[in-house]
């Protein structure tokens, strides 16, 4: 899609927005929800032997409350697993299978951000126009290319978070500290302390219980 189309998921529907698309001429694939009030004006005609239910031109939203003033195309196709999705786009020249699969791949766009999210720092952008963002992501990107790169070189098997943070402490000591310190496994503190035994505990109250030893649960003087 182009710059001025749009992608959204069934999370995003508004009706005034897809109006002032359509008033634009901003393209846009959506995915509506199943209990849409959907009025059909015109069904289009089907090709055989595809995976495309229905095709049709349709007003969206309640009269006089939330009703677009734009008809809009409804496409019902299915997913991997054979369930019914249905598609809304103002787009009426590109061939409807294309658009099922645009809005099948929006999930590879959805995963990337994901990918991005858990591994790339990037909490704010320090530039709102393209270039910079592109800049910002650009360098990310090879910060995390050479983070790969030392995990590979000092054969660590561990998080990559783990090399993040110590590579951070160690920036200025020698390599060789740093791998060090990277395969250095420090003692647990939870392992000097003593166990509990709680069914011995249980045991020994229940005893001191039943036999009228119980002036020193009165007790409150630490």
């Amino acid at each position: 899609m182009e710059e001025k189309d749009a992608l959204f998921d069934r999370g995003y529907v508004d009706y005034k927005k897809f109006d002032s698309y359509c008033k634009n001429s901003t393209r846009f694939v959506s995915r509506i929800k199943n209990n849409a009030l959907v009025e059909v004006i015109k069904e289009f005609p089907l090709k055989p032997q595809n995976n495309i239910k229905k095709d049709q031109l349709v007003y969206l939203g309640k009269d006089k409350i939330t009703k677009m003033k734009d008809s809009v195309r409804l496409i019902e196709t299915e997913d991997n697993e054979g369930k019914p999705v249905i598609i809304i786009t103002n787009d009426f020249k590109l061939d409807v299978e294309k658009i099922g699969a645009i809005y099948r791949r929006r999930w590879q766009i959805e995963l990337f951000f994901k990918w991005i999210k858990q591994h790339f720092s990037v909490k704010n952008f320090y530039g709102i126009s393209q270039q910079a963002v592109k800049n910002q992501l650009l360098i990310a990107l090879t910060t995390y290319c050479l983070l790969i790169l030392l995990k590979l070189k000092t054969g660590y098997t561990g998080p990559l978070l783990t090399i993040k943070r110590l590579f951070a402490a160690c920036l200025y000591e020698p390599f060789s500290s740093f791998v060090k310190k990277l395969y250095h496994k420090e003692k647990s503190y939870f392992k000097d302390r003593r166990r509990i035994n709680h069914e011995l505990i249980f045991q020994e109250t229940e005893r001191q219980v039943l036999a009228g030893e119980t002036d020193h649960l009165n007790d409150l003087t630490y």
